[in-house]
């Protein structure tokens, strides 16, 4: 019998993927972006606009990082994170709860291509290092923009994969090689 190749950017290929690297995703977040990945999430929620009694969904949320920052910063923010990976929720719960935050968090397992919210539901929706991951890129943002009350925001933290130079080159390999040796 001849095994039928997967669909990288398939949904169940995608999702396995992070399932096998939830251990070591922020470990890896951090090495690839020289440790800026924090500061720009940092920079997300500061900017984020939030308030007390505002409703945050963080949209592939992975560990939680971004989440755990608003649910920590905005006291009385209703804070809900999703993911596509029942093992990155299950490491975000735990984080948080390491923090005494999982009273103020709902972690959810769900497809950012689906949300399984009404429209209107936040006041600011946020996806932090979740675009790339996305089989449709468009559908991910109008479903981000549908869960979006009018008038609040939508923000996107996005790095690109650096040109091919010697240093994009070596990213590459690393990423493939992690990526592989982490089932």
């Amino acid at each position: 019998m001849r095994a039928v190749p997967v669909d990288p950017r398939s949904p169940a290929a995608v999702g396995g993927l992070f399932d096998r690297t939830s251990r070591t995703y922020d470990a890896l977040n951090h090495l690839l972006s020289f440790n800026v990945d924090r500061r720009w999430r940092s920079l997300l929620v500061k900017r984020g606009g939030a308030v007390s009694g505002s409703k945050i969904l963080d949209v592939c949320t992975g560990t939680g990082d971004v989440a755990i920052q608003f649910a920590r910063r905005v006291p009385g923010a209703v804070v809900e994170a999703v993911d596509f990976s029942p093992l990155m929720i299950e490491h975000g719960k735990a984080k948080a709860a390491r923090r005494g935050l999982d009273s103020r968090l709902g972690f959810h397992v769900a497809d950012a291509l689906d949300l399984p919210f009404p429209s209107g539901s936040f006041d600011l929706v946020c996806n932090s290092f979740g675009v790339r991951t996305l089989t449709d890129h468009r559908r991910g943002i109008a479903e981000m923009t549908r869960v979006t009350r009018p008038g609040g925001r939508v923000m996107i933290l996005e790095f690109e994969r650096p040109p091919d130079t010697l240093f994009g080159r070596l990213y590459g390999w690393y990423l493939r090689s992690f990526m592989h040796s982490s089932g």
